[in-house]
This record gives C-alpha cells, sequence and structure tokens, in this order.
C-alpha cells in the first residue's frame, strides 16, 4: 500500500465503495491495495480477495525562470 490513505479503513455493508487519497509520496508511483473478505456471514458468499492497482501521477514541476525558451 501507498503512504495515501484508504476511506473507509473497514467496511462491513455489500456492495461498498472505497476512497484512497494519494499523499505526495505516492507520486510518480504504483499503488497497490488488496480488498480482503473472510466472509464472517457465511453461505451463500464465498471469502474472496481483490487487489486494485493504481498509478499515481507525479506532481508537475514549474521550470525556473531562466530555463523557459524564449
Amino acid at each position: 500500500m501507498g503512504a495515501g490513505t484508504v476511506n473507509p479503513s473497514s467496511a462491513n455493508t455489500s456492495p461498498f465503495t472505497f476512497t484512497y487519497t494519494p499523499a505526495v509520496a505516492d507520486g510518480g508511483k504504483t499503488v497497490i491495495i488488496t480488498v480482503t473478505t473472510d466472509n464472517p456471514l457465511g453461505a451463500p458468499c464465498a471469502a474472496a480477495v481483490a487487489t486494485y492497482t493504481l498509478t499515481v501521477n507525479a506532481l508537475p514541476t514549474v521550470p525556473l525562470l531562466g530555463q523557459l525558451p524564449i
């Protein structure tokens, strides 16, 4: 997992959604989030694992004044 935050960090409803908010340290990296259920309520659902791969773009950089083309 990356340095960002997952909200909610756990859920007891189905279906559910989550939001990942990347941290500055995640910029330019790939973040892997794994969602796991052990199926505490039993049948008819089974335990499952899902993996999500997120690409976090790097923050843009501003060129220095002397580096701008004329």
